[in-house]
Parts: structure tokens; sequence; C-alpha cells
């Protein structure tokens, strides 16, 4: 909405017509110069608006900000009044169901985006790559990264797309399908580019002459799949582009796999893109990684990563917990880690005394953001650390079912801690971007109402905010569960419902990232 314009008093009086009066000549009009007055500006952020600048109204961050790499300040939501109706409610607790209506209100006030994406949409009769490619350079590669100092959704894959026609094409199909979150209109050009996308790939791959942006073609393609499980096929894919590749270092030493892409820092992100989605896809669907191994982290150095932030080595050993096996059979626990001999079966005391187990919650336990860190990057980190404890207390109640109460207490312990993290992080912020994991997480092990609400909020926000459609079908997921939990359903296996039992049925392959 443009701003509004406020006239001044003096501007009022500059349309009158003054007369001047002389002894020796008739009456004469003087001719006025109108004011303009000054115009208030009243949208936009307030960054822009301090600098009594006008604001592109670009959402998280505007152009001028960006340019001038500034803090893009935004206002924050008010909470409305309840509704008349519910004020003149006599029946049932009038002081709850005013309670509610205001949270409901203050919710929705929140989630939906000011401007949301869908006021920067080109005309129907504009879709052309260009106007595309600005809604991703603007919109969608803001909505996906947690860093504006480390985006490499634009660092990376904009100069491959100069460069590479597979690139292009599967960012534009990317872009047009999440387009089509907030306008149905734009359904046929997305399934145009996602044509152009799979043919232009497709020639691309017999030769793999450019692993590098062969691979950033079909993750971005991974991407733009969501919600389908065809996003697994091309991460299947991705994994036999890395595996396929080969080169020659500048030493004349022959280098295969993960060892070609991490050479250069685009490589680098290419491969922890591909992780995002393989751990956390493997976490979905209690199986292990297509790659196992930390592949994706330096020998050294800090890493300030365009979606997790500073918790890639939490990410390391959420895909650690994700390898871990417990053989019946032959009555071992096995770790299936870097080629190390599997462990002796542990004694009667439990899981307690299962030595991968209690490695591996000592390193999450005693891991620390860098000091230098900014807050809200800490803050994210720390969620996927929670998260990380609860995905391997979730495995050690797998393989220690008599020891079952004891590790839901201290899972209900972290999920209560990380749910208070959760919402600690202001909506509509950059952190927000890499929340869908811990959320749905921490919303898989609670029964608590207050826990579910916020969780519900959040997630909800960010669909209204970001569109990301598989985020849409996390909470399905999850709702369900919560009702299956309060019907007290069991398993087939007469245990406790569980979410992957819901994914199992439904033959779902969710998308966490």
């Amino acid at each position: 909405m443009a701003a509004a314009a406020m006239n001044s008093p003096a501007t009022q009086f500059s349309d009158t017509t003054i007369a001047v009066e002389s002894d020796s000549k008739p009456k004469a009009k003087t001719q006025t110069k109108k004011r303009t007055g000054t115009t208030r500006l009243r949208t936009g952020c307030l960054t822009c608006r301090k600098r009594r600048k006008k604001c592109d109204e670009v959402y998280p961050i505007c152009g001028h900000c960006t340019r001038l790499n500034l803090v893009c300040g935004r206002e924050e939501p008010r909470a409305l009044s309840p509704d008349p109706f519910i004020q003149g409610n006599n029946g049932g607790d009038v002081n709850a169901q005013v309670e509610k209506a205001v949270l409901q209100r203050r919710r929705f006030s929140i989630l939906i985006p000011n401007p949301s994406p869908a006021t920067i949409l080109p005309p129907a009769h504009e879709r052309s790559q260009r106007y595309l490619l600005k809604y991703y350079a603007q919109v969608l590669s803001m909505l996906c990264s947690t860093s504006v100092e480390s985006n490499s959704f634009i660092n990376v894959f904009m100069p491959m797309a100069m460069d590479s026609q597979p690139v292009l094409n599967s960012l534009l199909a990317w872009t047009a399908g999440h387009i089509k979150f907030f306008d149905e209109s734009y359904s046929p050009v997305a399934s145009e580019y996602r044509s152009a996308a799979l043919v232009s790939l497709a020639s691309a791959l017999p030769s793999n002459a450019n692993p590098d942006t062969t691979l950033a073609a079909c993750l971005v393609l991974c991407a733009a799949a969501s919600p389908t499980n065809h996003w697994y096929d091309h991460l299947q894919g991705a994994k036999s582009i890395i595996e396929s590749a080969s080169m020659t270092s500048p030493t004349g030493t022959l280098l295969t796999g993960t060892e070609c892409f991490m050479q250069t820092p685009d490589g680098q992100w290419l491969l922890r893109h591909f992780a995002y989605h393989d751990v956390l896809g493997a976490v979905a669907m209690g199986t292990k990684p297509l790659i196992a191994g930390p592949y994706w982290l330096p020998r050294g150095g800090f890493i300030l990563d365009a979606y997790v932030g500073v918790a890639s080595e939490i990410l390391a050993m959420i895909s650690e917990i994700c390898c871990l096996t417990y053989e019946n059979k032959t009555s071992q626990v096995a770790l299936e880690w870097d080629n190390q001999d599997w462990m002796p079966e542990p004694s009667l005391e439990g899981f307690q005394s299962w030595y991968p187990l209690l490695d591996l919650e000592s390193r999450i336990t005693n891991w620390e953001c860098p000091t230098t860190t900014q807050e809200y990057l800490v803050e994210l980190a720390e969620s996927y650390r929670l998260a990380a404890l609860i995905c391997l207390y979730r495995k050690a109640r797998d393989f220690f079912p008599s020891d079952t109460p004891h590790i839901n207490l201290r899972i209900s312990q972290h999920v209560a801690e990380l749910v208070r993290i959760l919402e600690s992080i202001p909506y509509q912020s950059m952190a927000e971007g890499g929340l869908l994991f811990p959320l749905f997480i921490a919303g898989g092990e609670t029964m608590d109402d207050v826990s579910i609400s916020i969780i519900r909020t959040r997630l909800q926000g960010l669909l209204a905010h970001r569109g990301f459609a598989h985020t849409g079908l996390s909470t399905e997921i999850l709702e369900e569960l919560w009702r299956l939990k309060k019907r007290d359903v069991k398993s087939p296996e007469g245990r406790n419902v569980d979410w992957l039992d819901i994914l199992k049925r439904r033959g779902i392959k969710l998308m966490l990232f």
C-alpha cells in the first residue's frame, strides 16, 4: 500500500490567490507557487523510515538495507481486541474464550507475511525468466537461508545459473513452483519449467563434464519436488553424481567422490546441501543416510552455513545416530561409522552401558557454539542440538524397550527445553528458516497441550509465511499423530504409535529440510 500523503496547513493556504494593491496601478494577481508538502512514510521497514527513504518493502530484507548492509527493522505485531460477540457470551468460561480469541487473532496477525511474496508477483503476461529470477533473488533465496552474510542460495546457485542451462531451468522451476503456493495460475508455468529442467539435466548426465553444476541442478530439483516423494528420487540421483565424480588434483593425485567437491567453497556447500536432505531424510524414514560419514566437514575452521548456521557438526552427529544399528540375531550392538569394530553386547544395566550411545550423548551434550556467533544462530544451533539428543534417545528406546520409562523422561525434559527455545526465536526471522526439523522432532514426542499449541502455531506460521508445501505435510502428520495418541492407539507391534508408523502406512518420504 502506498504511503499516505499529509498536507500541512501551509499547503492548504497555498491554493488562495493573494491580491497586491498599488496606489498608481490597478490590482494585479501575483503568481504563487503551490507548495507540495511533505510525505510521511507509514509503510516499509523502520530503517528506511528513519532515514526518510522510500522503502521497496521487499521482505524479509528490503533492497536499501541489503545494498547498504543495514539491519532491516520491522514493527512488532499488535494484539487485537476480542470479538464483541465473545464479550457478550454468557456461556462457559468467558475469560478463557476471550483469551483464546485474542491469541487466535494475534496468531494470524503474526503468520501473514507483510508484505507477502504475492505482493511482488509479476502480472500474468510478464512471467518471463527475468521476473522469476528477481523473485528467486529477493524472496525465495531469503526464505531458505538463515544468514544474510552466507546466503549460498544466491552466492552459489545464481552464478551457476548464468553458465548452466540445467541449473537455470531448475531454479526457474523451483521458483515458479513456490509462487504457485500463493497463485495457482502459475501451475502451468511451473510444469513447463520443470519439464525443461528435467530434459536439460538428462542431456547433461551422460558426460557429467561439469559435476558441480549437474549436482546443483539435481539438488534444486530435489527441493522443487516437495511435498511429493520425487524429491528422494532426485536425491538418489545426486548421490550417483557425487560418487561418480573424479578429477586430478594440482599435485597429480586422483580424487574421487566427495573429495572432488571439497576442493572449492562452492563444492563444499553443495555437499552440505546434499547432506541436509540426506541426513534429515534418513531421520524421517528411519534409515541410514545414502552417504555415511561427516564428508562435508572441513578438516579445520569455522563454518557459517546458509541453512543450519553453525550446526554443521550437529548434523554430522545426527548422521552418526542414523547409522547406529542393533543386531538382535547375533546379540551384538554395531556402530557402523568410519569402519569401527562392532561393540560387545551391553550388560543388563541397559542403554546406559552402551558405549556408542554414551559417546554420542557426551559429544552432543558438551557441544558449544563458537563464542562469536550471533544470538539467533546460537538459538538455532541449540534447537538442533536438543533435537539430536531426542533422536538419540528415540534410537535407544527402540534398542532397549525395557528402559522406555526412563528414556521417555529424558526425552520429555529435552522437549520442554527445545519448545522454550523455539518459542523465543522471533516470528519471520531468518533463523526460522531452519526450524522445521526441530519443530517436527519436538512435536512427535510431546502430548502437552501448551507445547502442542506452540508447535502447531509455529508450523502454521512457517507455512503461511514461507509457502513450502512440505511444511504443511509435516503439520498434517503431527496432527494425525496427536489424534491417535489421544485415543491411545497402538502400533502393529503393540507399542505406542509413532510418526514413523504413519509415514510408513501412508507411503510418505517426508522432507524435513
